[in-house]
């Protein structure tokens, strides 16, 4: 599920759908802390908090954090 190829119809999803699902995550935790530091930090450009919050990404070990609060889009 994270290699491209063919659909797979047993479990109804395309190839490539784990990395998507990954990409989706980590994009939302993003949105999440960005928020976050733009509250408690009003005086940081975008810019800043962006390194902020790609360090913080880049830094984190544990893989539930990402998933904690994840909540898919309803589509």
């Amino acid at each position: 599920y994270v290699t491209e190829g063919p659909f797979y119809p047993e479990r109804d999803l395309p190839g490539n759908s784990g990395s998507w699902l990954g990409a989706q995550i980590v994009t939302q935790y993003a949105a999440r802390l960005r928020k976050e530091m733009k509250v408690a930090n009003p005086k940081l450009s975008p810019r800043e908090i962006d390194r902020k919050v790609v360090a913080n990404i880049l830094k984190e070990n544990e893989p539930s954090k990402f998933l904690q609060r994840y909540k898919p889009t309803k589509y």
